[in-house]
C-alpha cells in the first residue's frame, strides 16, 4: 500500500490505511501530487544469514535530492538499514535504456575501485554484452567481446563481504576469465527468476545493486542469442550486439538501498519505507517481511592476509589465517608452496592441509635463505560443497636487514596551538608521520631515553602514521623520540631523534594592572603579563574601541564622554601548546567632575557639607547658567577647577540639580536616614520639570520645602 504525507504542513491523509493501486510510476505521480514516489516493493522474504538489499527507485518531479528512512515494527525479527556513502554507476544501453547501480564502496573497496577507474577512463563506452543467459546473468566488460580478455590493468584478487550475496535480481558482480582471483574488467548482472544464483556467493565479488532500470534489465535478458551447432557449447552471445553507449560514475540523489537482515527464522515484521524531498513532502509504503532459514550453504572464504608479508631470515615465522563461514560451520586451510629450499612449513605435502595448527601458517626459515616464498593458501568446508574452495596466492618476503626510516615528525593534527609545526602540543594522543619505511614492516615509535615502545603500526606503503597514547605518568616535559622498523628480530637503525614538548598546563595572568576606574577622556594603556613568555593575547568581549595586541598584551582604550558606564570585559591568553586561560575585568568610567569615591563630596575633602553645594552654585553663577560638559571631559580650556567634582549626578551637564542632590544628601545624613545613597538613586523626579526652589513662586517653594 502506498501512503503519502506532506510533512511541510504536518498533516496526513485522513484514511492512512486506504489501499491505493499503483500500476505504474505515472499513476503514482498522480496519487502523490507534489510528493516524491518510489517503485512499490511488496511483501518480502528474507533468509537468515543472507541480507536482502531492496532497491529504492525514487522519483521527484522537481528533480531535487531525496532522503530515505525505514522503520520496523518487530526488530527482534528483522532489522533495517539505509545504505549510504556510495557513488553510483550509470549504464546507457543503446536502444534499450538506462540502468543505474549503487556501488558498495564501503564494503567492496577493491572491486568498486576497479570499476570506477575503468569507467572514468571511458573503458566501457562501446563495449557489448557478450553473454546473456535468460534467468541467470547478463555479462559484459570484455573489450574483444569473447569473454576471455580484459583491460590492461591486470587481474586483482577477490574481495568478499558476508552481507553481499547473489540472492536477488540486479546484483552486480565481477566475472573471472579462468581460475580464482582473475578479476579484471568483466562484470555480470544477476537474474534470479527461476535459477538459484546463490552458488556464486563468495566465489565472485559482489560490488553493486541495480536501483533503477529493472525493466531494462528484464528486456535485455530476453534478447535472442546465437544457437550453437550441435555438440558445441553455447556462447549465449546476442544475435544483435547489445552495446553500452556510455558508462558514468555519479552521485545519485534520487535512488537508495535499504538492507533487511533476518534475526531468526519464522519471524515477521512490518517495514515502512519513507522517501522525502527537501520541502518535507513524502511518500511511504508499509509491507510485511517474513524470515526463513538460510536456503543455501555457502562455502567459507579467506580474509586477506595483507598486501605485503615480511618474515625474518633464519627465524620462526607465523602467519595468522582468517576465514569466514556465514553458517559458522567448521573449515580447514590448505596450502601449496612453490618455492624450494626455504626451510619447512606446517603443510602436509600429501594432503596439503595445514597441520597440526589449522589457523596459522608456520614457517621455520633457514639461516641462509633470503628472498621470496611464493604460495597459495585456500580454505574449504568440512561439510557443504566439498568442491568449493577459496584460494589466495601471495608472496612472503624473507629479509635479513631493514633500512632506517628517513624521518619522524609530529603530525600537524597533533601539533596543537597557534603553530602546527613547532612540535609543542597539549594532546594526549599523538600521531607521528614516518617516511621511507618498508611495506609489511612494523614501524615503532620509541622513547630514546628509556627504549620503551610507545606506538606501533604495520606499514602498507612507503610512509606511515603511528598513533601514540602517552602514559598517564608522563606529565609536562620534553620527549625525545625515534622511529625504527622491525620484522621479528630484524630491526633497522633509528631515525634522528625528535624533540616533542608536552605542555598541558594553562598559562596564568600575573597581577592586574587594569584600573577599576577611569575618568572619561582618560586613555587606558596597560601591558598584561603572564608566567609564560610566549603567549598570544586576545579580547573575548568588551566595549567598542578596546583592543589587545596579540603579541605583547598591550591593552588600549581611549575613553570619551559617551563611554561613561560600568564596562566589563574579558581577555584570553593562549600558549604555544594551545592551553588557554581567561581573565575578567571591569572598569567604571565616570565624568571627570564626578567623584567615584563619594558622588556628593565635590571638593574631595572626605566630608559632605554645604560647601560642596556652594562650590557647584558658584561655578554655575560664574558661567551664567548650566555648564555643558565637553565631548571629552577634562579637555582644555575649561572654566572649571579641575580639582572639584561638580557633576554629582554623573550626567552630561553641571546644573543646579547637582547642588540640590548634595543638599538633600546632607539632610539625609544629618537625620541618620540609613545608609548613604548614590546620586542616581536620589533623583526620582522628572528632569524636564523646574528645579525645586529655583524659578518657583513663594507658594511653590513652601510646597517643596527642603529638609535643610
Amino acid at each position: 500500500m502506498l501512503k503519502t504525507t506532506k510533512t511541510s504542513n504536518r498533516r496526513q491523509l485522513s484514511n492512512r490505511n486506504r489501499l491505493m493501486k499503483a500500476e505504474s510510476l505515472e499513476s503514482r505521480r498522480l496519487l502523490a501530487g507534489d510528493a516524491p514516489t518510489f517503485e512499490l516493493l511488496g511483501d518480502q522474504t528474507v533468509e537468515v544469514g543472507s541480507p536482502l538489499h531492496l532497491p529504492i527507485d525514487g522519483f521527484d518531479a522537481d528533480g531535487g535530492p531525496l532522503t530515505v528512512s525505514v522503520e520496523v515494527s518487530n526488530p527482534e525479527a528483522v532489522t533495517a538499514e539505509v545504505i549510504t556513502g556510495n557513488r553510483s554507476l550509470r549504464l546507457d544501453v543503446a536502444s534499450f535504456g538506462t540502468m543505474i547501480f549503487e556501488l558498495y564502496e564501503g564494503r567492496a573497496p577493491r572491486p568498486t575501485a576497479r570499476i570506477i577507474e575503468l569507467t572514468e577512463a571511458g573503458f566501457y563506452d562501446g563495449i557489448i554484452f557478450h553473454r546473456i543467459v535468460d534467468d541467470f546473468v547478463l555479462q559484459a566488460g570484455d573489450p574483444n567481446g569473447t569473454g576471455q580478455t580484459g583491460s590492461d590493468l591486470g587481474t586483482f584478487d577477490d574481495q568478499f563481504h558476508p552481507d553481499l550475496q547473489h540472492n536477488q535480481n540486479g546484483v552486480l558482480s565481477f566475472a573471472k576469465t579462468s581460475a580464482d582471483d582473475t578479476n579484471n574488467s568483466q562484470f555480470f548482472i544477476t537474474e534470479r527468476e527461476t535459477v538459484n544464483t546463490r552458488n556464486l556467493d563468495f566465489n565472485h565479488s559482489v560490488f553493486g545493486q541495480l536501483v533503477e532500470g529493472e525493466d531494462v534489465r528484464e528486456t535485455l535478458s530476453e534478447v535472442p542469442v546465437e544457437v550453437p551447432p550441435t555438440g558445441q557449447q553455447p556462447t549465449n552471445r546476442p544475435i544483435t550486439d547489445v552495446v553500452i553507449e556510455s558508462a558514468t560514475i555519479f552521485e545519485d540523489i534520487e535512488n537508495s538501498i535499504v538492507m533487511l537482515r533476518a534475526i531468526g527464522a519464522g519471524g515477521q515484521s512490518d517495514v515502512t519505507i519513507t522517501i522525502a524531498d527537501a520541502e518535507g513532502n513524502s511518500s511511504f509504503e508499509t509491507f510485511t517481511v517474513n524470515t526463513i532459514g538460510d536456503q543455501f550453504n555457502a562455502g567459507p572464504y579467506l580474509v586477506d592476509p595483507g598486501p605485503v608479508i615480511l618474515a625474518p631470515a633464519g627465524q620462526s615465522f607465523s602467519l595468522p589465517l582468517t576465514a569466514i563461514d556465514i553458517e559458522e560451520e567448521p573449515f580447514q586451510f590448505v596450502g601449496l608452496i612453490f618455492t624450494e629450499n626455504f626451510g619447512t612449513a606446517n603443510i602436509n605435502t600429501a594432503t596439503q592441509i595445514l597441520e597440526p595448527v589449522n589457523d596459522e601458517l608456520q614457517l621455520e626459515l633457514d639461516e641462509g635463505f633470503v628472498g621470496d616464498i611464493d604460495l597459495i593458501i585456500g580454505v574449504r568446508s568440512f561439510s557443504g560443497n566439498p568442491n568449493h574452495i577459496d584460494t589466495q596466492g601471495f608472496t612472503i618476503e624473507v629479509v635479513d636487514s631493514l633500512t632506517a626510516p628517513t624521518s619522524i615528525d609530529l603530525a600537524s593534527s597533533s601539533d596543537s596551538g597557534s603553530s602546527n609545526d613547532d612540535n609543542i602540543t597539549n594532546a594526549n594522543r599523538l600521531v607521528f608521520d614516518v617516511s621511507d619505511v618498508t611495506a609489511g614492516a612494523d614501524v615503532e615509535i620509541v622513547r630514546a631515553d628509556t627504549g620503551d615502545v610507545l606506538g606501533l603500526t604495520r606499514a602498507s606503503d612507503e610512509s606511515v602514521s603511528v598513533d601514540v597514547d602517552l602514559p598517564d605518568e608522563f606529565l609536562d616535559g620534553t620527549l625525545e623520540l625515534i622511529a625504527r622498523q622491525r620484522v621479528g628480530d630484524v630491526i633497522s637503525d633509528a631515525t634522528n631523534s625528535l624533540s616533542v614538548e608536552i605542555d598541558r598546563s594553562s598559562p596564568q595572568f600575573l597581577g592586574s594592572p587594569i584600573p577599576e576606574h577611569l575618568f572619561a577622556g582618560d586613555v587606558l594603556s596597560e601591558v598584561l603579563t603572564s608566567n609564560e613568555s610566549d603567549v598570544d593575547w586576545s579580547l573575548i568581549s568588551g566595549p567598542v574601541g578596546l583592543t589587545v595586541e596579540l603579541a605583547t598584551g598591550q591593552v588600549n582604550w581611549p575613553t570619551t564622554a559617551d563611554t561613561r558606564d560600568l564596562h566589563p570585559f574579558a581577555i584570553r591568553i593562549a600558549d604555544r601548546a594551545g592551553n588557554e586561560a581567561e581573565q575578567s575585568y571591569s572598569i567604571n568610567v565616570t565624568s571627570r567632575y564626578f567623584n567615584p569615591i563619594d558622588a556628593f563630596d565635590v571638593n574631595g575633602s572626605g566630608e559632605v557639607d554645604s560647601l560642596d553645594a556652594l562650590i557647584v552654585i558658584n561655578a554655575i553663577s560664574r558661567n551664567g547658567g548650566e555648564i555643558e560638559l565637553p565631548e571629552t571631559d577634562g579637555s582644555e580650556p575649561s572654566p572649571l577647577n579641575q580639582d572639584f567634582f561638580y557633576n554629582t549626578n554623573n550626567d552630561t551637564a553641571i546644573t543646579a540639580l547637582d547642588a540640590l542632590v548634595v543638599m538633600n544628601e546632607i539632610a539625609r545624613r544629618q537625620a541618620g536616614g540609613g545608609p548613604s545613597l548614590d546620586a542616581e538613586s536620589i533623583i526620582t523626579f522628572d528632569s524636564s520639570s523646574p528645579i525645586h526652589g529655583l524659578g518657583e513662586s513663594d507658594d511653590e517653594r513652601d510646597e517643596h520645602r527642603m529638609l535643610f
